[in-house]
């Protein structure tokens, strides 16, 4: 349980590296092959990641905690996904 307490401190800063990494991939490969989609799964996966971990009252309800960090991840995997079927597609 102890451990659980300690990641739960560093959950923004994992978040929040997350999504900056995501955000700078996504807009590298959009230079190179022009397609948005990535960036708009990237936009998304960020939006539902960040207030998941930095939003008080949303990271109280576990439920609701739960469901937007998982489906931020989730999108922000896709956006990696396309981004790299887009770079493929280019050779």
């Amino acid at each position: 349980m102890t451990l659980l307490l300690v990641m739960s401190r560093w959950e923004w800063l994992f978040a929040l590296l997350a999504s900056v990494l995501a955000m700078a991939s996504t807009a590298a490969g959009l230079h190179r092959h022009g397609r948005w989609r990535s960036v708009a799964l990237a936009s998304v996966g960020a939006g539902l990641l960040l207030p998941a971990s930095l939003y008080l009252p949303l990271k109280e309800s576990l439920l609701w905690h739960g469901v937007a960090t998982a489906c931020g991840g989730v999108l922000l995997a896709a956006a990696h996904i396309s981004n790299r079927r887009a770079l493929r597609q280019l050779r």
